[in-house]
């Protein structure tokens, strides 16, 4: 379950802490933003549903973030993230420290979509991302 998070509540998180965040695109989420942020071992789901009412409190919270999207393309790598294109603009940004596993379980959830014409990995429907995403990250935590 998402927590809609206010702008303290916001402000007072750690970027290190942060494992996931989507990136608002021009279909689906447009205005949106939910991220993950690990808390003694818990994954806490937290959302913005105005991400530009939001944005400058992000990029003072985000930094790395922050600079990483600057150069965002359909895949761009950091010391902290990598960028998975989710379609339409969306993105989703991991940290690299999970990445490998989670992407695991979110190609497990891409091969069973119908929109899944057998490709190679990531050689798909980018929007598969953006409609799995959430229950490959439940299902690895659940692990």
């Amino acid at each position: 379950m998402e927590i809609l998070i206010t702008k303290e509540e916001l402000k007072k998180l750690n970027e290190n802490d942060l494992m996931f965040i989507t990136i608002p695109g021009r279909m689906g989420d447009i205005y949106g933003c939910t991220f993950v942020i690990i808390e003694n071992n818990k994954y806490i789901f937290y959302r913005i549903d105005n991400m530009y009412k939001y944005f400058n409190i992000l990029c003072e919270v985000f930094p790395i973030l922050n600079n990483d999207l600057k150069k965002a393309s359909k895949r761009f790598e950091s010391n902290k993230y990598k960028y998975l294109y989710m379609g339409m603009g969306n993105g989703l940004c991991i940290d690299k420290n999970i990445y490998d596993k989670y992407i695991y379980y979110l190609m497990k959830y891409v091969k069973k979509s119908n929109l899944y014409n057998g490709e190679k990995e990531f050689e798909y429907q980018p929007c598969i991302n953006y409609e799995v995403w959430k229950t490959a990250l439940k299902d690895m935590i659940n692990n």
